[in-house]
């Protein structure tokens, strides 16, 4: 795991600042679409929070931005060493 962890840090590392955000958008949309699991508990979290209906069409836009985020997290996440150099 450690040497996964390690390859995709060395490939991130490798990335310039807009393919960075360029793939951690999609990594985020990967999990939106694919852990279709986290997306429904995200759903009931946003929706009870926000007030939104599940099938309000803003709430789906929320959500889709939401994962996004989070997977440019992750790739700013492994690219911290490079950022903190410069």
């Amino acid at each position: 795991m450690l040497t996964l962890l390690r390859l995709l840090r060395t490939a991130a590392l490798r990335l310039s600042p807009v393919w960075a955000v360029t793939i951690g958008k999609a990594l985020g949309l990967f999990g939106y679409y694919v852990v279709r699991y986290r997306r429904r508990i995200v759903e009931a979290q946003m929706s009870r929070a926000l007030g939104l209906s599940p099938d309000d069409a803003e709430l789906g836009r929320l959500m889709r931005s939401n994962f996004e985020h989070y997977g440019q997290l992750a790739v700013e996440f492994l690219r911290i060493r490079r950022l903190q150099a410069q």
